[in-house]
């Protein structure tokens, strides 16, 4: 039987490629890069995971750093600024290993992308979940899996009708997880990029820094 697709489907599908596949491809253990956006780019130190990303088309005036959930997240953060590079604004989000690792979730309502389109990549759609609003920034949400941790960024990336998903690796080349470029949806809202990480890989980044018994 041969397959149909709608006429739509292939043209978001090429102008998804052109818009982002033009920025630069990948090779090796390198990311995908995308127009207008740099990052986001994940470093794992002493106290945690750094995420970090700059939108070129955002501009805010003055800083903003929040808690997003005191009880679940104390000692993690969400911090939006301008970015020194560029006119555009760096969006830093910092994820404390025992916030992450040692919380419980299990009371958490199981959330989809914003707008109501299935989680990629997960087989049920749905993930706990907490989601929060910053300025120029709603909806962002953090998705927690027995082995998976999600961010959402929401940001209008200019495109429709599709979902993009590539391996995704850390400054040292590990690979992390993945990370999913997200369309507007049908009402022209709810883009960004998820990036869903690897507990397993947060875990061994954390006990790497434990100090050694002697």
């Amino acid at each position: 039987m041969r397959l149909k697709i709608a006429t739509s489907v292939v043209l978001s599908l090429l102008a998804a490629f052109f818009m982002f596949g033009a920025s630069k491809c990948t090779q090796g253990n390198s990311n995908f890069q995308i127009e207008g956006v740099t990052g986001p780019s994940v470093i794992a130190n002493d106290g945690g995971i750094l995420i970090n990303t700059a939108f070129k088309n955002i501009t805010i005036e003055g800083e903003v750093r929040i808690v997003p959930d005191p009880e679940k997240f104390p000692n993690s953060y969400v911090e939006i600024k301008p970015d020194l590079t560029s006119e555009g604004t760096l969006v830093t989000i910092h994820i404390d290993f025992l916030d992450l690792l040692e919380g419980d979730f299990s009371t958490e309502n199981p959330l989809t992308l914003p707008g109501g389109r299935p989680l990629p990549g997960v087989a049920a759609g749905t993930l706990p979940a907490i989601a929060f609003t910053i300025e120029e920034f709603h909806n962002m949400t953090f998705y927690m899996g027995p082995e998976v941790f999600g961010v959402f960024i929401p940001s209008n990336l200019g495109i429709e009708g599709t979902i993009l998903s590539y391996r995704f690796y850390s400054g040292d080349g590990q690979r992390v997880g993945n990370m999913s470029v997200v369309s507007n949806d049908v009402n022209g809202e709810n883009g960004g990029l998820l990036l869903m990480m690897d507990l397993s890989w947060i875990r061994g980044e954390h006990q790497r820094r434990l100090p050694v018994e002697e």
